[in-house]
This record gives C-alpha cells, structure tokens and sequence, in this order.
C-alpha cells in the first residue's frame, strides 16, 4: 500500500462531457509504506466528485467492513488519517 498526498492544482472543464463536468488537476506525491525510495506522479487527472459520488452511493446500509472491501475493490480507500488530513490512499500494485 502506498500512501498518496494529493494537491489540488486547479479545476478545469472536462472536455470529453457535458458542460458543466469538470476534470481536477491534481499533483500527488507517492511515499511507500516500506523503505523505499518515494515515488512522484507529476500529473494525473481524474473526476475525483464521481468517484467519491459513485462510493458512497452504493454504501448506504453496509457495515463498515463491506465498505472497506468495496472501496479496494475499486482501488480506493477513502480514509483520512485525521480530520485535517487529505491523505488519498489508493492502492497500487508493485511491479
């Protein structure tokens, strides 16, 4: 598992959708759990509302087990160390 500090660099229009759909730019810094060197996505882009939207639209009436499951089941697990944190961890599968 690795742990991604997601930076926010900006809201932009999504192009490939509707008019008001909008992409958001983010910058990640990549810091394995183990003792290796940090890794560093520079750019990536994805409808971060839509993931969290289709997340927790389908979570209502699951224990927070079948939630977790389900969140790594879509590479995702959305939880933050505190409150003041915004920590996105996403696992990755090491090659």
């Amino acid at each position: 598992m690795y742990f991604i500090n997601w930076i926010p660099t900006g809201v932009y229009p999504d192009e490939n959708r509707g008019r008001d759909d909008k992409k958001v730019m983010f910058k990640f810094n990549i810091k394995p759990k183990q003792k290796e060197k940090p890794h560093e996505i520079k750019w990536w882009s994805f409808n971060l509302q839509e993931t969290f939207d289709r997340l927790s639209s389908s979570e209502k009436g699951l224990t927070e087990k079948q939630i977790k499951n389900k969140q790594e089941h879509h590479g995702l697990n959305l939880l933050p160390q505190k409150e003041t944190d915004t920590w996105l961890h996403i696992l990755l599968s090491q090659t």
